[in-house]
């Protein structure tokens, strides 16, 4: 009779473990879920850091042209002004 306790006992703990190991196994697929968000969220930040370098870059340039353009106006206005 103990032993039909006993196995009975285990038979319940072990309905228990399965149904934690399933909730373990849930929680485990959420979290690779979750990590598959956050690379694909890793990747779309690399992309956009990438258009912002592709932007400064753009910005250096015609920074670049309009210092030109205002030295080349600076250097133009003092010989005008050499002249009188």
């Amino acid at each position: 009779m103990a032993t039909a306790e006993v196995l009975k006992a285990m038979h319940a703990v072990d309905g228990r473990v399965r149904g934690v190991a399933e909730q373990v196994v849930g929680v485990d697929d959420r979290v690779a879920g979750i990590d598959d968000r956050v690379v694909s969220v890793n990747n779309r930040l690399r992309d956009v850091s990438d258009l912002v370098n592709s932007v400064n870059d753009s910005v250096r340039a015609v920074d670049d042209k309009v210092t030109g353009v205002v030295d080349g106006a600076q250097t133009i206005l003092s010989r005008s002004a050499d002249k009188h």
